[in-house]
Parts: C-alpha cells; sequence; structure tokens
C-alpha cells in the first residue's frame, strides 16, 4: 500500500478527521446547488480474475455497458480477489491486493465469478450484493434515475517526473444525508497485457481493463462527516506517488463519496480523472 493520507478541511458544523500531510487545505465553494444541472454517475466494482473463464465476456459486457450509457456516467473498477483470481505461473504479476481482499469481505463474497456491485446497493438482502452479469445494465439504469445528493467535482495535477499525483474533490450536498458518510479515493489501470483464461485457453497478451491498483484512502472511505445537512460543502485533498510499476498514461484517479453505516453502504457519487490527460 502506498502513501494513504488525505486531508480535508470542512466549513459549517460537520467536520470529519483525517490524516494531515503538507499540502495544506483548500476551500473551493460550489455554487451550483441545482440537482438537476448535476449528472449521475454510478460506480460498478467487478469481482474477476485471471482464472476466471467467463470473466472476459463480462468484461466486454461492461465495456458495452459503459460505451452505451457514457464513459463519463459509469466507472469501472475490476477487483481481482477471490477463488479465481491466483495468477498462472507464466503470469507476468499478481493482480490481487490487500485492498481488494479487504474490499470482497466488506462487500460480501458473491454467489459466483464474475459478478459486480453496483454503486454498493443492496438489491436483495436474500441474495449477496453482488450480483450477476445478466443484471448489470438494468441496475445501472436504476442508479443513474435517481436523484444526485451529492456534487462532485474532482481536479487532479501530475508530475511525470517526480510521479506524483495530488488534486482535490470538491464536495457540495445537495440534500441532507443520515448516518456516517466517507469517501474513497481509487487508482485503477487499463490495457494491461498478461495471461487470463478464456473459452479458447490461457491468451498471454490478454489485455486487462480497470484493474484495481491501490485505493489511496481507508478500504471503506475516509470519514467526511456524519449526518451531513443540505449545503454542507467541503474540499478533500490528496497525494499519491505513481509505482514505477504503473503506466501513467493508462492509469486513472476515482473519488466516490459513499455511506459506511451499518449494512448501508450505498455510493452518492462517484468522479473519476485520467492521471495523463
Amino acid at each position: 500500500m502506498q502513501f494513504k493520507h488525505i486531508i480535508f478541511f470542512a466549513i459549517f458544523l460537520i467536520v470529519g478527521s483525517v490524516s494531515c500531510t503538507e499540502i495544506g487545505p483548500t476551500i473551493n465553494l460550489v455554487t451550483n446547488n441545482d440537482p438537476d444541472d448535476v449528472q449521475r454517475v454510478v460506480v460498478v466494482e467487478e469481482f474477476t480474475g485471471v482464472r476466471c473463464v467467463n470473466c472476459p465476456a463480462a468484461s466486454q459486457k461492461l465495456q458495452d455497458i459503459i460505451a452505451q450509457r457514457g464513459e463519463d456516467k459509469v466507472i469501472a473498477i475490476a477487483i481481482h480477489a477471490g477463488i479465481f483470481a491466483t495468477p498462472y505461473s507464466e503470469s507476468n504479476e499478481d493482480f490481487r491486493t490487500g485492498d481488494g481482499t479487504n474490499l470482497l469481505n466488506y462487500l460480501g463474497q458473491p454467489s459466483g465469478y464474475p459478478s459486480a456491485v453496483i454503486n454498493r446497493v443492496h438489491y436483495d438482502p436474500q441474495q449477496p450484493r453482488a450480483v450477476d452479469p445478466n443484471d448489470w445494465n438494468g441496475y445501472i439504469g436504476q442508479e443513474l434515475q435517481k436523484t444526485v445528493k451529492v456534487k462532485l467535482d474532482m481536479t487532479k495535477d501530475y508530475d511525470e517526473t517526480t510521479r506524483e499525483l495530488k488534486g482535490s474533490a470538491e464536495l457540495l450536498f445537495l440534500e441532507s444525508v443520515s448516518g456516517n458518510v466517507n469517501i474513497t479515493f481509487v487508482i485503477t489501470e487499463n490495457d494491461v497485457e498478461d495471461v487470463q483464461l478464456t473459452p479458447d485457453g490461457k491468451v498471454n497478451d490478454y489485455k486487462h481493463k480497470h484493474i484495481l491498483r491501490d485505493i489511496i484512502s481507508t478500504n471503506s472511505g475516509d470519514l467526511i462527516g456524519e449526518n451531513i445537512a443540505a449545503n454542507f460543502t467541503t474540499t478533500i485533498n490528496f497525494n499519491y506517488n505513481l509505482p514505477a510499476k504503473f503506466k501513467a498514461e493508462n492509469c486513472e484517479i476515482i473519488a466516490f463519496v459513499n455511506r459506511n453505516d451499518g449494512g448501508t453502504l450505498d455510493i452518492l457519487q462517484g468522479a473519476k480523472a485520467h492521471v495523463i490527460d
């Protein structure tokens, strides 16, 4: 796990607490508080693995959904964890991470692979939170129709010499939100060529998409506040040194606001940016 320090400075009465760095807080008020002018963004966390023979088809299904719905509306995170994620002897690297394993336990074991959690909503309490690929598009559509409760704008800056990635997420709560509300920052990488089992056998140069590389907050997110009122606003800064093995041109920084209140883990809004534009 890399540098995991997030800082924030909140105005109004509700203030969360996180570790500090030397970047220093910034305040940038978001004045547009009309939910109709804010686009809903859905986060899809896909459980996958290099030994999962049906996962390439599911990954393509998700790519098709993103193309249909809009890349700016659907964010994908591929979590290599569980029984099908063990690398082959000829694999170039191990895509499993401690963060991925923790997420698998936090979000709940799926009933099968591939599967995905859509905005962390638990649609059927009698079933796992992760749902079958045949249900992805329908649930994504449902989430896109929901009212936006949080406006989330993210800015970033990347130094190609030092490989330092830093930026901020500006939040404006358009409605009140009860319980604990967190923010999570994630690094993903696209088009990583490595071994993958397919119906035609192992493919050595398969291009893996949206690989979860690191979570630079805590796995469940860092606390913003509790029982947040409408019009609450805050700016949260992040700072991360991108490891040399990650291709910066293929990496994305993802931010999302998520609840962490008992069994309610719903993601309220997300945003992403390419590390290198």
